[in-house]
């Protein structure tokens, strides 16, 4: 079921937005963040590195690899790339990072990252820069 919902998610937002502006980095994306919270879900519920006892830090480098860490192990790595999208609607604009076979929209206001997924439930995390 999960699967077909990705796939329904996934054809929405090719037809019902235009990529536009494709590019293959983001340098203000580049280095590495601490996650501090998750929050969605349809009871709002929210997560932190004390509620699950984890620590998930993220790595983006300039050359396109990304890298999750959850206690300090390497739990996920791969090539991203990072685009945006246009409403076609509004034309209001979106960035979206995409692993392979998972996209999630972002926005970083100073030194911190947001995630934010476009499926259903519309969970979003909270990333700290780690200076």
């Amino acid at each position: 079921m999960k699967k077909i919902i990705v796939i329904l998610v996934i054809i929405v937002i090719h037809f019902g937005c235009i990529k536009d502006n494709f590019y293959s980095y983001s340098s203000s994306l580049f280095g590495d963040w601490s996650w501090f919270s998750t929050c969605g879900g349809i009871a709002g519920i929210c997560y932190t590195p004390k509620s699950t006892n984890q620590k998930i830090n993220l790595v983006f480098t300039s050359d396109s690899i990304f890298k999750k860490f959850v206690n300090d192990t390497l739990n996920t790595s791969g090539k991203f790339w990072v685009y945006k999208l246009v409403s076609t609607d509004t034309k209001d604009t979106t960035n979206v990072i995409n692993y392979g076979s998972a996209s999630q929209m972002f926005l970083i206001i100073h030194d911190t990252l947001y995630l934010d997924d476009f499926c259903c439930d519309r969970y979003s995390s909270g990333f700290k820069r780690i200076k």
